[in-house]
């Protein structure tokens, strides 16, 4: 996995959880928990996989995403 503050990864608009949750400073646990709860910030599925847009996390966290 590429370091948060790689040009790489900060190009990148998807996530998996792990990345988010590094981005966001939370654990994998912490956001799988939001997710079965319907609380965090929002995700997408793709068949099994779950991937978060960097948009919408940066949106959350200054408070205009969805709870």
């Amino acid at each position: 996995m590429a370091s948060d503050t790689s040009p790489e990864f900060c190009k990148r608009p998807w996530l998996d959880t792990v990345e988010a949750a590094e981005y966001l400073r939370l654990s994998p646990g912490s956001l799988r928990t939001f997710r079965s709860r319907g609380e965090g910030p929002p995700y997408h599925k793709a068949g099994r996989a779950v991937r978060y847009r960097r948009d919408e996390l940066d949106a959350y966290v200054i408070g205009e995403g969805p709870r």
